[in-house]
C-alpha cells in the first residue's frame, strides 16, 4: 500500500529543454530517475498546488547560491516569493511557514507532482535524446549524448562538444576498461 500522502497538482508551463544544462557537463542534475527512466527536471518549469486553501506555485530556475549550474526552486504564493532554494522541499517548506507559522513539512517532488503520470508524461515531449545511465562499480555515469562528427583533427568529436572534451575523454576510459575488463571474463 503507496503511504506517500497525493496531491492535486497542475502544470502551468512544461518549462523548456537547455542543450547545455540537459545534455552536457551538468546533466546528471538536470534529470531524476523514476522507474528506471531519467525525466527532465525542466528549466522554467511552473506548478500549481493548493496547500491549506492557499496557491503555491513552483518554478524551476538556472542556478542556486552554491551551485550555478544546477536546479533551483522558487516558491510563491499570496504575493510572497521564497529565495532560491536547492531543492523543491526547501522552497515550499520555508513559504509554508512563513505563511502560516507551522513546521508542516512537505516533500518537494511530490509538491511539483513529479510522481504525477500526466506531468511525466508532458515532461518527457519533444526530448531529442532520452539520457540514461550505467553503473561502474560504485560509480553511476550519465549519458546525455552520443555522436560523432567527421573532424579527425577533432578526434571525431561533435564541434560545438569539444568544451566537454575531457569529460568525454574520462567516459572513454571508462569504457574502454570495462571492455577489457569483459573481454578477460571471457
Amino acid at each position: 500500500m503507496n503511504k506517500c500522502k497525493k496531491y492535486d497538482v497542475s502544470l502551468i508551463k512544461v518549462g523548456k529543454l537547455d542543450e547545455e544544462l540537459h545534455f552536457g557537463a551538468f546533466g546528471r542534475f538536470w534529470w531524476k530517475s523514476r522507474d528506471n527512466i531519467l525525466y527532465p527536471i525542466r528549466l522554467e518549469m511552473k506548478t500549481l498546488v493548493t496547500l491549506n486553501k492557499t496557491h503555491f506555485i513552483i518554478t524551476v530556475v538556472k542556478g542556486t547560491s552554491v551551485a550555478a549550474f544546477q536546479p533551483g526552486y522558487i516558491c510563491e504564493a499570496n504575493g510572497i516569493t521564497s529565495s532560491v532554494y536547492d531543492t523543491p522541499s526547501g522552497a515550499i517548506n520555508f513559504l509554508y511557514h512563513i505563511l502560516f507559522s507551522s513546521k508542516t513539512r512537505f516533500s518537494g517532488p511530490l509538491i511539483c507532482g513529479f510522481n504525477d503520470k500526466e506531468i511525466n508524461k508532458r515532461i518527457l515531449d519533444d526530448i531529442p535524446f532520452q539520457p540514461f545511465t550505467i553503473m561502474v562499480g560504485n560509480l553511476q555515469i550519465f549519458i546525455g549524448m552520443i555522436g560523432v562528427s567527421d573532424q579527425e583533427n577533432l578526434g571525431y568529436l561533435v564541434k560545438k562538444k569539444f568544451e566537454h572534451y575531457l569529460y568525454s575523454k574520462f567516459i572513454s576510459d571508462i569504457v574502454l576498461w570495462l571492455y577489457t575488463k569483459m573481454s578477460e571474463l571471457n
